[in-house]
């Protein structure tokens, strides 16, 4: 399983910085140039700024329209903030997996949607100020709240989510999106885009209510 990181803090000198987890911690990463599905999905994602949440199964064909097949997951964390060293820091996290690896991602985004503030919160801790990358990640501890987010059980709230809004043909489990659906659903796949929302996918008020204020 891939997992990525763009993050940033004040007085940051290079600004959002895109980073990969490797066996040997964070090293650099980019997306530019590359014409591989996954890398493209990846880069909208971080590029555009329309999804706080987003749970998806990226599509084999992404022009299919009736009943598209999928062979790899992706869940992904944007904007949200905390401290990285005591300065305010920006967080922007992705996972993808493929084929064998997406049970093990959606256990993974099960747990971290039944407490998102926690694994935040706790994610936020693992990062520190660093000279090669910006930032630094503690990947012993990072792996531990990874750990402890896939032994979660389910919240009261996406289990009510859960039971009734999407079927296992649907690509788009979970969502929460900053603007208009319209404008949303154009980076999603063909068989999703120009349809009504989805109600899977929240609006920003409505995840700010369920997850901040509850």
């Amino acid at each position: 399983m891939d997992i990525y990181f763009y993050c940033n803090y004040i007085n940051s000198r290079k600004g959002f910085f895109l980073t990969k987890l490797s066996d040997s911690g964070l090293i650099p990463a980019t997306f530019m140039y590359s014409n591989d599905k996954y890398d493209m999905f990846l880069d909208r994602f971080f590029s555009y700024d329309c999804f706080r949440v987003l749970w998806y199964k990226i599509p084999k064909n992404e022009s299919a329209s009736f009943f598209p097949k999928s062979n790899a997951s992706f869940f992904g964390l944007r904007n949200f903030t905390g401290d990285i060293s005591d300065r305010k820091g920006y967080l922007n996290l992705a996972f993808l997996a493929k084929d064998d690896e997406i049970a093990t991602l959606d256990k993974l985004a099960d747990g971290i949607l039944a407490d998102i503030n926690s694994f935040v919160a706790a994610v936020f801790s693992c990062l520190s100020v660093g000279s090669k990358n910006s930032y630094e990640l503690d990947t012993q501890r990072f792996m531990a709240v990874i750990g402890q987010a896939m032994a979660k059980e389910n919240s009261q709230f996406y289990v009510l989510k859960k039971s009734s809004l999407f079927t296992a043909k649907d690509l788009l489990r979970f969502g929460v999106c900053k603007g208009g659906w319209d404008y949303a659903s154009k980076l999603l796949c063909d068989s999703i885009s120009g349809k009504s929302r989805p109600k899977q996918m929240l609006d920003e008020s409505e995840f700010e209510r369920m997850t901040f204020n509850s």
